[in-house]
């Protein structure tokens, strides 16, 4: 597992590398096209320049996330596929027993709600341990086309918001990935935010790509921290009373490894804004 993370380090690298000289030449080649035309339509050297870095920082960026992301998750990997082959037989082995001892108490013995917490522990433990084999897991993509305003709003259909109210304003856009996975990835966004908000607003946004469609789940909670911001998508980090810290994590998997981001912003009025960026279709 070690060379192949080994491998798949380098393979990113050069991709990078790759990436940064192929973004060079096309800019240089487009320096002397519009040098030979005289620098039309009032486009001058310093704006190509400037938009040019401007494109490819942002590209360089998006894939250093993306190579970090893949190292943290193999890292985590390895890690946790020993510590949960440890932990998971004795786990099944109490939950039994405590079963059979809670069938064995009356309903009004005091005694059962003892049995009672261990069980509801075991099974909080077991979802930590479901989070990490989905983090270190490589998924296979199934992509297909995907209409994801229709996608949505299946989704918020599905869920139990408790009370929160969700608007969700039409748009049409579409991207090529795997159902099952960008709809996990959005529904732990959107679940997210419904647990720190009552009111939730889910929308397309314009952003200076013509290439990615921007969805923005914005809430009126009470926002994220400058400081913690760089924090909320690491495994097990989590701002909410007994959350695992793993679905933002995840989330952001699924999004990178269709080619897309995920960003975290201040809502206009008060509260946080996910931004989720995916190639269009």
């Amino acid at each position: 597992m070690k060379g192949n993370h080994q491998f798949d380090t380098l393979v990113a690298s050069i991709l990078a590398i790759s990436l940064a000289l192929a973004f060079i030449i096309f800019l240089v080649a487009l320096l002397r096209i519009l040098k030979a035309r005289g620098m039309g339509y009032g486009i001058t050297k310093d704006d190509v320049v400037s938009h040019g870095l401007t494109v490819l920082l942002e590209e360089m960026k998006t894939l250093k996330d993306q190579l970090l992301l893949k190292e943290r998750l193999a890292a985590l990997g390895e890690i946790s596929a020993a510590i949960i082959h440890q932990i998971r037989n004795p786990l099944s082995v109490i939950a039994g027993y405590a079963k059979l001892l809670l069938k064995s108490f009356d309903e009004n013995d005091h005694r059962a709600r003892y049995l009672e917490a261990i069980l509801t522990e075991i099974q909080s433990i077991n979802q930590v341990m479901e989070g990490l084999i989905e983090l270190s897991k490589s998924s296979h993509l199934n992509k297909e086309p995907l209409e994801l305003f229709s996608l949505i709003k299946e989704i918020v259909s599905e869920m139990d918001l408790k009370g929160s109210q969700v608007v969700l304003e039409p748009f049409e856009a579409k991207t090529l990935g795997d159902r099952m996975l960008i709809k996990q990835a959005i529904k732990n966004l959107i679940q997210n935010a419904t647990e720190m908000a009552d009111k939730v607003a889910i929308r397309a946004i314009k952003e200076d790509s013509q290439d990615l469609t921007s969805i923005e789940i914005r809430d009126n909670g009470p926002g994220i921290p400058l400081e913690e911001r760089e924090k909320v998508f690491l495994p097990f980090y989590s701002r909410k009373p007994g959350g695992t810290g793993v679905g933002l994590t995840l989330s952001q998997k699924i999004i990178y490894s269709h080619n897309g981001s995920i960003e975290v912003r201040d809502a206009e009025e008060g509260g946080t804004s996910f931004v989720i960026k995916l190639p269009r279709y």
